[in-house]
């Protein structure tokens, strides 16, 4: 009897699979491939139709009649050539192929190949009446389920391989369904995207009938769903997010969800611009509808980035990039923007990786300087303080100012390793001007990022660098802004009062800009709150300016904080801060932030002042 091969041979769709997707799944569908296959059911509940195409007649009928015998659950239908087999295989649910490599018409694998180009879905057990079994492995790697020869469907074999062809495609069905279409929306992974985009590269020819778009879309706030409703409603949000979203397009574009709450759309045949903003136009219109979950309303907004010519692009994939940098763009410009897509874009961002880069040689190579700015007596103008600021001393571009980088030094997360390097410069300066000047007394505030505050030990570290060099914790006051404290209040209260409880002084900088919540600042029990900058400008021209200042002021002594004005730029302002009861202050008519040197000549002279005083 000649040698069967039965079990697991070649999968050509998972071997093309192999190279986009994870070996964990191949391998999980390749197991249950196997199981599958083990239990060798001896019968399908269901009908089974199967298709014999043979030109022999007295194959079909040898074939037609073991099927038969071997189970009462089949529907044998007949087919001797191409175009008959064609016809029935279409025409009806046929479950699987019976295909004779040696169809008079044609000859060996061009039968298959004929066959599959027509019927992509439907699973093929090949006949041939060869011995050799290369054929029929090359057979299954042109797209076969399995393959039998004709010698041996006599025996029980020929139902057995059947049965395996069908669940050995149905299980690459799935595989292929699971790999290429999300399983939350239904809407085409990226993978599904990415072959179509590349379709539309290769027949784009400058034409408008070819020219296509790529639409990069997320959703706006979609953590702040999850935490508030769970993740849950949070899929449901998806779900309709991605319905919304594909019943803007027309029958010719497509939309995938790339994972998270991003979604790619790909438009086609774009004539103009305004065809992409007709697009954004309808998805906006569309998710103006709110949701509704346990009676709360949700209202849906995206950030959009596009691509709108992709004639400059060689590959698919600097297009999808483009799109998603504008996406990016547009989600910092603030909910329910759309920007198209420029080169500037892209420069900013190149310019970006290579700041980060910069930045952290410049931590390493100390080029970080703190300057000191006097905080005053506005009477006396004697030096009560100093508050630190950190300045980039750049080798080739020398001083650069601090919104030119601490937007990125906060946004790489650097401004940890920054706010550190700051502190431990701050302590190491009073140390010094301790030691120089016995009796000195003068603090500095150091300013708290929103990205420091959230760090779990902060406060600990904090504690441990005044520590280390030998200072008070009342010699070091840390200043926070009130937006920073209302972007995460309860995180940021606990690791401040556990600030406070080490000793340090907190105080609120840029008061009256961040509309906190008074009974949240109480529980913190600041020291002294800072008038913003803007008020203090504005108040000797805008009575509102002169109402809120004077109501701060009022506020911080009924609550016993001590207060400063900040942005003082004319004797003045100065005048008429104290005759409304601030008697402490900062801004360029005292001093403009100076290096430690000039810092130290000041502290130098209260130092003197403050002997000559005692003799």
């Amino acid at each position: 009897m000649n040698k069967q091969i039965s079990g697991p041979r070649f999968y050509p769709d998972l071997v093309f699979l192999a190279g986009r997707f994870s070996v964990e799944k191949l391998i999980t569908a390749a197991v249950a491939d196997f199981f599958c296959i083990a239990r060798l059911s001896p019968g399908r509940r269901k009908m089974t139709r199967i298709l014999i195409v043979d030109d022999d007649a007295h194959d079909r009928r040898l074939i037609s009649s073991r099927l038969m015998k071997s189970s009462a659950d089949v529907e044998v239908h007949e087919a001797d050539n191409h175009e008959n087999a064609i016809r029935i295989a279409k025409s009806m649910k046929i479950d699987v192929v019976l295909l004779d490599l040696n169809l008079i018409e044609s000859d060996g694998l061009v039968t298959l190949q004929r066959f599959t180009a027509e019927c992509v879905n439907m699973p093929v057990v090949v006949l041939t009446g060869s011995t050799d079994e290369e054929l029929g492995l090359k057979a299954i790697a042109s797209g076969a389920q399995d393959f039998i020869r004709k010698s041996d469907i006599g025996n029980p074999w020929l139902y057995r391989c059947i049965t395996n062809a069908i669940t050995r495609f149905e299980l690459q069905q799935a595989l292929k369904t699971e790999l290429t279409q999300d399983s939350l929306t239904g809407l085409p992974k990226r993978a599904t995207f990415e072959g179509m985009l590349q379709a539309a590269f290769d027949r784009y020819d400058g034409t408008d009938e070819t020219a296509f778009a790529v639409v990069y879309v997320d959703l706006d706030e979609f953590k702040l769903i999850n935490d508030c409703f769970g993740h849950a409603i949070g899929d449901e949000v998806l779900i309709e997010f991605g319905r919304r979203a594909q019943g803007c397009c027309r029958a010719t574009d497509l939309v995938a969800r790339f994972g998270g709450d991003e979604f790619v759309v790909l438009l086609e045949s774009i004539k103009s611009e305004g065809d992409i903003n007709n697009f954004v136009n309808r998805f906006y219109e569309a998710l103006s509808a709110p949701l509704s979950f346990d009676g709360e309303k949700v209202f849906l907004s995206a950030s959009v980035g596009y691509v709108a010519s992709c004639g400059r692009y060689e590959e698919y994939e600097a297009m999808l990039r483009d799109a998603d940098t504008a996406m990016y763009e547009a989600k910092k410009s603030g909910k329910s923007k759309h920007l198209q897509f420029s080169q500037r874009m892209r420069d900013d961002s190149l310019m970006a990786i290579g700041l980060e880069s910069r930045m952290r040689m410049a931590l390493e190579n100390g080029e970080f300087e703190v300057y000191y700015q006097p905080i005053v007596d506005l009477q006396s103008c004697e030096t009560l303080q100093f508050e630190a600021l950190v300045r980039w001393n750049h080798p080739e571009r020398g001083i650069i100012m601090p919104l030119d980088f601490i937007p990125h030094v906060e946004q790489t997360g650097l401004i940890i390793q920054l706010g550190q390097t700051v502190l431990e410069s701050v302590c190491r300066q009073i140390r010094a001007w301790d030691d120089a000047f016995p009796g000195n007394e003068i603090g500095v505030n150091v300013n708290v990022s929103n990205v420091q505050a959230r760090v779990p030990e902060f406060a600990e570290n904090v504690f441990r660098t005044l520590t280390e060099s030998r200072l008070d914790s009342h010699r070091v006051t840390l200043e926070i802004t009130e937006s920073t404290i209302m972007e995460d209040p309860e995180e940021t209260i606990k690791t401040l009062q556990k600030i406070r409880e080490f000793g340090l002084k907190v105080g609120i900088d840029d008061f009256g800009t961040g509309h906190s919540s008074l009974s949240k600042l109480h529980r913190i029990g600041f020291d002294c709150l800072k008038i913003d900058r803007s008020f203090v400008k504005e108040l000797l021209t805008e009575s509102h300016a002169e109402v809120l200042v004077e109501t701060i002021i009022l506020l911080a002594k009924s609550l016993g904080l001590d207060v400063v004005a900040e942005g003082i730029e004319s004797q003045e302002e100065a005048d008429r801060l104290v005759e409304m009861g601030c008697n402490v202050g900062q801004g360029f008519f005292y001093g403009k932030p100076m290096p430690a040197a000039d810092a130290s000549r000041l502290v130098e002279s209260n130092s003197t002042v403050a002997q000559s005083s005692t003799i």
